[in-house]
Formats: C-alpha cells, structure tokens, sequence
C-alpha cells in the first residue's frame, strides 16, 4: 500500500513522530523506557518514509536509488540532525536555569520543533534543490 507522502508524512502530528530519534538524542538515560520509545518512534518514521517513497518511484516507474538516496538525505537532516540540534540547544539552556529540567525542556523542546517544523523542511529542501537534486 503506497501513502500520499504529503497527507501521511509531512503533515502534523505525523511529521512530529520523526523527531522522536533527535528527543531521545538528547535525553540523558539510554536505559530510560521513554528514551527508547521516542527512538522507536523516530526510527519507524523515517524508514516509513523512505519505504514509501521507493514504493512511489516504482510505481511511477522512476529511477529508485536517487529517490531514496534524497529521501534519506532530507531525512537525515530535516528529521534528525537539526531537530537535533534544537533539542540539545533547548535542553542546556534550560538545564543551567532549572534543577530537574527534563520533562520542562522536554515540552519547550517539543514546542520549538513545532514552531520550527515548516521552515526547517522547507529551507533543507530548498539548500537540496540548489545543491544535491540538481545532480538527479
């Protein structure tokens, strides 16, 4: 079963599973059931993703490898590294302010992706147009 990638993946509240990989990044305890489940969570997005986006390119008979390649790319950086780096930013701003800062920075964390979502993907996508897909 193919998905609309634009209604199921870059919509909200499915966007915001995928940052659930750059929340565990930055939570302190690996051993934390609400760490993994977040890591889980952000895991099976982006595989979703990239699955149905091959999905897409085979049935509209296009050439694979590049399609998945931009698809991990984007991925890579709109969903993981800069989501990522947010969360760390947010959790050692509030953690010097705040003596059990989790579940606070938790929730600011969360609402600042929300608030960044859009212009995340849409400044990542258009630095891949000017840079990467000019080359597929």
């Amino acid at each position: 079963m193919v998905l609309d990638d634009d209604k199921y993946f870059r919509r909200i509240p499915n966007r915001y599973l995928g940052y659930g990989l750059a929340l565990s990044n930055s939570m302190t305890s690996s051993e934390d059931p609400l760490t993994s489940m977040f890591s889980l969570v952000g895991q099976a997005f982006v595989i979703a993703r990239v699955v149905n986006k091959a999905l897409i390119a085979q049935k509209d008979k296009k050439t694979l490898i590049p399609i998945v390649a931009d698809t991990i790319v984007f991925e890579g950086v709109a969903t993981i590294i800069l989501p990522s780096l947010i969360v760390q930013w947010v959790y050692s701003a509030i953690g010097c302010c705040l003596t059990r800062p989790r579940f606070v920075a938790l929730a600011v964390s969360i609402s600042a992706l929300m608030l960044l979502q859009e212009k995340i993907d849409s400044n990542v996508s258009d630095i891949m147009d000017q840079t990467i897909r000019g080359g597929f």
